[in-house]
């Protein structure tokens, strides 16, 4: 475990990497931001609860994927115990599972590992200022992720209810109605009413064309 000192005030940051290398890396860039300082450093989630308690930073830089405990862990236990101080997350990877449990953790923001200088200078002074900050690659997948969710709330298919999903996957089978009917022990002409709503709500004219909107979904 390192420690740096400094006269100076400047941002306090506690960096959280498993891998050796990067870490040392990671604290070399910001040796050469002005107005933020290595605080001290952790190689896993354990470690860096330990050393958060002991320097109080500003700021911990953050690596999700390590041994011990993970980040996300890690993470959700320093923003519970010390709202005031900022996370920002460490990857390699911009896995949209990942984003979303460490959103939901309490992290404030997202940096890859190939970050450059003044990106990461951006990104502390972004958390600082009590903002979110996501770098580009992140801030995509997230896009792309709620873009996605957007098409799949407003699928026709979300429009059924649970007794027309019944009837239409039967229907599916190739039964035909009288024997959806005995199936679902309704009526046959319940079932006609549920294949008018079927086609109604996929905005289909016949049967043939309603089954085929159906399986294209």
């Amino acid at each position: 475990m390192i420690h740096f000192k400094s006269s100076i005030p400047s941002i306090r940051v506690v960096v959280v990497e498993d891998e050796e290398l990067i870490r040392e890396a990671i604290c070399m860039l910001i040796g050469s931001l002005n107005g933020v300082m290595v605080a001290g450093c952790a190689a896993d989630g354990r470690e860096a609860l330990r050393v958060v308690a002991e320097q109080l930073p500003d700021v911990v830089l953050m690596d999700l994927r390590m041994p011990v405990m993970d980040g996300i862990e890690a993470a959700r236990r320093i923003r519970d115990k010390y709202p005031s101080i900022k996370v920002l997350a460490l990857t390699a990877h911009n896995d949209i599972h990942e984003i979303s449990r460490g959103v939901e953790s309490g992290i404030n923001g997202y940096v890859l590992k190939k970050l450059s200088s003044r990106e990461l200078l951006v990104a502390i002074e972004t958390v600082m200022e009590g903002k979110s900050y996501y770098c580009p690659e992140v801030a995509e997948v997230m896009a792309n992720a709620y873009l996605k969710e957007r098409d799949r709330r407003h699928s026709p298919v979300m429009t059924l209810s649970p007794r027309e999903l019944e009837v239409i996957k039967l229907i599916a089978t190739g039964l035909r109605t009288k024997e959806v009917a005995g199936k679902l022990g309704i009526s046959e002409k319940t079932v006609e009413k549920h294949r008018c709503n079927l086609r109604l709500k996929l905005g289909a004219t016949t049967s043939a064309e309603m089954m085929r909107k159906y399986l294209e979904l």
